[in-house]
């Protein structure tokens, strides 16, 4: 669309200079010389002017990396680069930033991109290539603490901030005002190592802009996400959980039933998104995907049906992003500090409806004997038994949970041994769950705080330590709220390398609900909003409703990069132990002294992957 403008231009502008030229030579053939050479520079002037205005300025493009986060009020930095130089392992997601910024008003603005060749023929397709724009939200909440400020912004409470990527279509482009664009290059896993070249166009009215594309592909691999050595879980909504707004959350934004093709069809996508973000343990509630297929007679005794577990748990494999099965919190906490098991019940027409029932009551005792024998029973017969993660608990409170989320473990253990892994979020410091857990997930701050208690769980207990984030922690801690520095999302991994972790539990990805309390039920978020939950707490990515489908964001894709350096870092400690550690201290002195430079997070990728190659 753009190039039929700019060809439209051009040819006007011919008419018009060809026009004027006309009238030069009557000009100097009919008037008196001196009066002549003067109109000939007036009418000179006048088709350089006219031609102008029919053919505007290209806007100025530069390139920015992909972990430091553009603004709209972002301005050309002297000495900025206007190529894209890439440096990628095999198998990983690479991205730099296009700029584009104009002191007029730019229509029709939008990137294509191309295949980039390489050694011996080889090449990285157009399809591996994609290029997404990033949405500016207005009004964004800043956190508390060390919040990002963008250029030019006063206010103390909100700003606007760069975050959603989406569709890449032609779009105005306001004087003054920078466009980000998002180019994201993916190397596969049998890509022949080498460098590869090619273009990037920046189309607008005012003309193309060409960026040059250099992406070096290293010999290094890095496992798929079904095998990955990291364990990454970003809690997402669809079925189970609270059994309220969790299974209202795809329903309202896609305008889908649950469980129909359409809410099947975005279970699907963000399977998919799930393997490319390296997402492996996915968040499963069994009670929840057991509703549908259960029965249970009058007599008590329950006919567990598995097809839905079955389906949900099937497309996350068939994605190849499942490596474990993440079942959330069990035991739910209601007022008084009090907690409900939860328990399915037989219904007025026999079928299996949600109760939360006292836990070690009799009839919870009941219930849980028939189900784990049959749950233990059902994911042997998949083969799916060693992918099982359990959380009873999910920041337990008091006492009281505490001896609840034991009496659970207890249970499940007494069924499943030593196969079932355990864990669980926790924002207090709690002792004597050594035999209930075989993972603890600290927030992070609480790790901070208790360092030796945690690292004595995992050297002389065994025990796997994963970091945690929420709405906490806030002030100097990492983060990936929309208001703090992108690079605070992509080093979270980097700092659960440092200190031994093997893998973080994210709140949350796609909560995309507001709480009504006049009617006391949720609404629809409006996922583009930066005021109430938009402020990069309850979802970290956005729904693409039209495609029931998902907009990744910044952030989502600096979580991706983090996880993948975890697994370079990993590789390069096979051979290089002290090595990978400097580089990681290089970034990172502790939990709240560490560089909030995207840049310099780029350099240490590429040291790791020089490092690794390197004899």
């Amino acid at each position: 669309m753009a190039e039929h403008e700019v060809a439209w231009k051009n040819e006007k502008s011919e008419e018009i200079v060809m026009k004027i030229m006309k009238l030069f030579f009557r000009t100097l053939i009919f008037s008196k010389p001196r009066l002549s050479i003067l109109l000939s520079l007036a009418l000179l002037s006048s088709a350089f002017l006219s031609l102008g205005s029919a053919y505007a300025a290209a806007p100025s493009v530069w390139i920015q990396g992909a972990s430091d986060r553009a603004f709209q009020t972002s301005t050309m930095p002297a000495g900025a680069s206007t190529a894209i130089t890439l440096y990628a392992a095999r198998n990983e997601y690479q991205a730099a930033q296009i700029l584009v910024r104009s002191s007029s008003s730019q229509s029709h603005v939008f990137v294509t991109t191309s295949a980039l060749t390489g050694p011996r023929g080889a090449a990285i397709p157009a399809s591996n290539i994609k290029v997404t724009r990033e949405i500016t939200h207005t009004g964004v909440w800043k956190a508390t603490g060390d919040y990002e400020n963008p250029p030019g912004s006063t206010s103390p409470d909100s700003g606007d901030y760069t975050d959603s990527l989406e569709d890449n279509t032609p779009q105005t482009v306001a004087a003054n005002v920078t466009q980000p664009y998002y180019y994201s290059v993916y190397t596969s896993p049998t890509q022949t190592p080498g460098t590869y070249t090619g273009k990037a166009v920046v189309h607008s009215g005012g003309g193309n802009v060409t960026v040059n594309v250099t992406v070096v592909v290293y010999n290094v691999t890095i496992p798929p996400t079904n095998q990955s050595t990291f364990k990454l879980n970003n809690w997402f909504g669809s079925a189970g959980w609270d059994f309220s707004g969790t299974e209202q959350v795809i329903p309202l934004q896609y305008n889908v039933t649950m469980y129909d093709s359409n809410w099947w069809k975005v279970i699907e996508n963000i399977a998919a998104n799930h393997a490319k973000h390296r997402n492996n343990v996915i968040h499963t509630d069994f009670h929840g995907l057991l509703i549908p297929d259960t029965t249970i007679d009058a007599n008590g005794h329950i006919n567990f049906g598995w097809a839905t577990f079955d389906r949900f748990v099937q497309t996350f494999i068939d994605a190849g992003a499942l490596q474990y099965i993440g079942v959330p919190q069990q035991i739910q906490h209601v007022g008084g500090g009090l907690s409900k098991v939860d328990t399915l019940v037989r219904g007025a027409d026999g079928k299996a409806v949600y109760y939360g029932d006292v836990p070690d009551s009799p009839t919870a005792n009941a219930y849980l004997d028939q189900l784990f024998p049959a749950l233990k029973a059902h994911l042997d017969a998949k083969g799916w038994t060693d992918k099982l993660i359990v959380s009873a608990e999910d920041e337990p409170q008091n006492q009281g949970q505490i001896d609840a989320a034991m009496w659970y473990y207890a249970k499940l253990k007494a069924v499943f041994g030593n196969q079932v892994q355990t864990n669980e979020a926790h924002s207090f410091l709690w002792t004597g769950m050594e035999n209930g857990l075989t993972s603890y997930t600290p927030l992070t701050e609480l790790y901070d705080q208790n360092t030796a208690f945690y690292q004595k769980q995992r050297i002389e207990n065994g025990k796997e330590l994963w970091l945690y984030t929420s709405s906490s922690p806030q002030g100097d801690y990492m983060n990936r709220f929309i208001s703090y520095h992108l690079d605070k999302t992509r080093l979270i991994p980097w700092l659960g390398w440092k200190v031994g972790a093997t893998g973080y539990l994210h709140w949350g990805w796609n909560y995309w609900l507001n709480w009504d309390s006049a009617t006391s039920s949720f609404t629809a978020a409006d996922t583009e909003r930066g005021d109430g939950q938009g402020w990069g707490n309850w979802w970290l990515v956005r729904p693409n409703k039209a495609a029931y489908d998902i907009y990744d964001s910044v952030r989502s894709e600096n979580q991706l990069y983090g996880v993948q350096d975890y697994e370079l870092l990993n590789i390069l400690k096979q051979t290089k132990p002290l090595v990978a550690k400097s580089i990681a201290e290089s970034l990172i002195t502790d939990f709240t002294v560490y560089t909030r430079s995207g840049a310099n997070v780029d350099i240490a990728h590429k040291q790791i992957l020089d490092e690794i190659v390197s004899a």
